[in-house]
Parts: structure tokens; sequence; C-alpha cells
């Protein structure tokens, strides 16, 4: 068994991250190390512990976070694929004063094809709408098979990853697997 620090965790932590999945992660991590105890990992079988280490480490929700992506963009185009369309939006800023007749409430609300929101103290409207483009099925389809091949290989990529883990945190004390959870 290889030691702490070494093996495939060692690798994912030399990736580069973007800022806001650093922030989110080391956010995550902070509020899941404030949940999580040496008695809570006590508490818990083994593979109780290896499922809590194992889908909390970077590598495990960056995956994850990307599969999940690929499955909202895939969604994205098969809608955009059934309505035959895309929409654009639209913007504009203007005064308060001279804007048209589309009520703003005090947060950005929806009517019809228009939404609608204040800035700068109600001196200015943003008001904007949503404009029909034609789109290339073809492309569309193309674009739609990436992201479900994507969706896939993320998949399977999660899956050997947890599995891996989970066979080097099963064996571990609870004292060892709250330290390498609070390590990763």
């Amino acid at each position: 068994m290889q030691r702490s620090g070494q093996g495939f965790f060692a690798t994912t932590r030399n990736r580069r991250m973007n800022l806001p999945a650093l922030t989110l992660t080391v956010l995550t991590v902070t509020l899941l190390s404030a949940c999580a105890s040496v008695d809570s990992f006590r508490k818990m079988t083994p593979l109780q512990r290896a499922h809590e280490v194992c889908t909390s480490v970077n590598g495990y929700t960056q995956l994850d976070r990307e599969e999940r992506e690929h499955a909202n963009k895939a969604a994205e185009i098969r809608q955009v694929l059934d309505r035959g369309y895309r929409l654009h939006e639209s913007c504009r800023t203007v005064e308060a004063s001279k804007a048209p007749e589309v009520a703003c409430p005090s947060r950005s609300a929806r009517h019809g094809d228009t939404r609608c929101s204040k800035e700068q103290g109600g001196k200015y409207k943003r008001i904007c709408r949503d404009i029909p483009v034609s789109i290339d099925g073809a492309l569309e389809k193309e674009k739609l098979a990436n992201h479900e091949m994507q969706l896939q290989v993320r998949a399977i990529d999660k899956q050997r990853f947890y599995q891996r883990c989970h066979a080097e945190v099963v064996t571990l004390s609870a004292e060892q697997a709250f330290d390498y959870y609070q390590r990763h």
C-alpha cells in the first residue's frame, strides 16, 4: 500500500484549477471539515468512511462537476433541437424615466420574452429580450454527441477514481481515514 500523499492522489493535487473552482473546493473542504470529526468517523463503518472520504477528494469532485456540466450542456442542446431554434439575449440599459412600460420589481423578473431589472438605485433599467435564432441541426447534433461522449468518459473516470480511492481508504482506521480526509 502507498503512503498518504503518494499514488494517484499526488497527481490530482498538482493539476491547475481555475480560481472559481479552487475557491469552491476550498469552501467545500472547509465546510465538510467543520462537519466531520474523528468521532464521527469512529461511528462510521469502514465502507461509510471510504465513501465519505472518496466523494470529497478534489479529483472526484472535479470529475463530478465536469460530468454535471456536460450533462447540462447536452440537455440544453436537446432542448434547442426540440424547439428548433436558439434564444439570443439582447439587452439595453436605459434611464428609468425614458424606459418603455415594463414594470421592474426590486429584482430581476421575466415578463414573456422580456426581462427587466433596476440598476443603480432605480435610475436605470436593464431591459432584455429573447431573440429567436435559427440553428444548424447537424452542428447541434454533433455538439450533442460530443457532450454525451464527454459525459460518459467523465462518468467512467469518476467511477475508476472512486474505486481506486475506496480500495485504499476502506482498509484505514477511523483516525487514518479522518487524517486522509483532511489532507485531500
